[in-house]
């Protein structure tokens, strides 16, 4: 059986089916597997956030060609887009280049995200529909009390942590257990099916105790 088609929760001029949709020949940003695999991921867990942009002078897509190779890997039936004019070739081809030139000039405030994560870790949801994978996100966690002279101090992580029902235990590992480690907890995470890691580790050690 199929899997359902993602909901639709953006504003969209119409709804295409997929093979309708036409690539930008010349546009030059490049989507990798694994990103395409995160949109999907994001996509299949929270629906349509954003349609895809189509030019009515040339009819290729300006915007959103990872969300259109996303929605062909979910082997989806059809995708909101929303149409858009162009004074000229050049204008609609600047557009397609910013779209992901400009987002790649932002920044993360690391002390603000590293407060996210740690409150949103509470097996509710997959910490991956964030777009980070695993290993990013243990990577971010294993630093939340290392300050950087821009974020929290230690003792102002420590009073957050206070403040909240979330407690962390940071282990310090060498680069090749850490990457064993983390492998192992992946598996634990899959197998046994747990929502996260958190979840995966404290079955272990309760199964250990057993």
């Amino acid at each position: 059986m199929s899997e359902p088609e993602p909901e639709i929760k953006c504003q969209c001029d119409k709804i295409l089916p997929v093979e309708e949709l036409v690539e930008n020949p010349r546009n030059p940003n490049l989507h990798t597997e694994d990103q395409i695999d995160r949109i999907a991921a994001a996509i299949r867990w929270q629906g349509w956030r954003a349609p895809i942009t189509i030019s009515k002078q040339s009819g290729f897509i300006v915007a959103g060609h990872g969300r259109f190779h996303a929605a062909k890997r979910l082997q989806q039936k059809a995708v909101p887009v929303v149409f858009q004019d162009f004074d000229s070739d050049a204008q609609e081809w600047a557009h397609m280049i910013a779209d992901n030139r400009l987002s790649d000039l932002s920044a993360f405030d690391n002390s603000k995200l590293k407060e996210l994560i740690s409150e949103m870790d509470t097996g509710e949801i997959e910490l991956e529909n964030t777009g980070y994978s695993a290993q990013e996100l243990e990577g971010l966690m294993t630093q939340i009390f290392q300050p950087d002279g821009k974020g929290k101090t230690q003792d102002e992580w420590l009073e957050v942590f206070r403040n909240s029902s979330v407690r962390q235990i940071t282990l310090v590992f060498d680069e090749e257990t850490f990457a064993e480690m983390l492998a192992l907890i992946e598996n634990i995470r899959k197998d046994g099916g747990h929502s996260n890691n958190t979840d995966a580790v404290a079955a272990a050690i309760r199964a250990y105790e057993l």
